[in-house]
């Protein structure tokens, strides 16, 4: 395992992968082997190559660990299994309530497939007092807010997200139809032409 460790910290990813595996099979220290594993995923940008029932497993022997339980959650989005991902994470923020990706996972399930508008906007709120100043938390929070009816105040908060991430085009859509809500329609009119500049082939229209 340490050896793993020293060729994961040269960059060796490849070699350290086989060098846990090998640890897997041969049974040794199997949570941190597994673990492992799932660090040089999240390293990689990777989906977790571990299965559910591996992910399960080391829950079971370390049910405090985040890094494994946030790979469950995002295993269980991957199959359309929306509320055991909704629960997972849920489960990560009560371990750790200042944890972004999870409140952030959690208004984007509850905005989206679980089409919970209100959960999205207390989960989008609590992304925001972890990190204010973040502008994609306050476009995140601005969709939320519009989806709940407040215009005025997605509105204000897509601006300003809007202003810090002029390239975002969610953001950019968002804010178009909270500024057209609020009866500002030249402000939508140019949201709208620098989405179509971004992305001439956008069906965000």
């Amino acid at each position: 395992l340490l050896l793993a460790r020293c060729l994961l910290e040269d960059g060796r990813r490849t070699k350290a992968r086989e060098e846990m595996n090998t640890a897997i099979a041969q049974g040794t220290r199997p949570f941190l082997a597994y673990r492992f594993v799932g660090e040089i995923d999240l390293a990689e940008g990777k989906s977790t190559s571990l299965s559910n029932a591996e992910l399960q497993m080391m829950l079971r022997q370390r049910p405090d660990d985040l890094v494994t339980r946030m790979l469950l959650g995002e295993s269980y989005e991957r199959q359309g299994a929306f509320a055991q991902a909704a629960a997972t994470y849920e489960e990560a923020t009560k371990l750790n309530p200042k944890l972004l990706s999870a409140a952030t996972k959690l208004a984007e399930l509850n905005a989206g497939p679980l089409n919970d508008s209100g959960k999205a906007l207390e989960f989008a709120r609590k992304a925001r007092e972890i990190a204010p100043n973040d502008p994609k938390v306050l476009g995140m929070l601005g969709d939320a807010a519009y989806q709940t009816g407040n215009f005025k105040w997605a509105y204000s908060l897509l601006q300003e997200s809007a202003r810090r991430l002029p390239n975002n085009t969610e953001v950019l859509y968002d804010f178009a139809w909270a500024a057209y809500s609020m009866g500002r329609v030249s402000e939508a009119r140019q949201a709208v032409q620098r989405l179509l500049a971004l992305s001439p082939n956008s069906n965000q229209q």
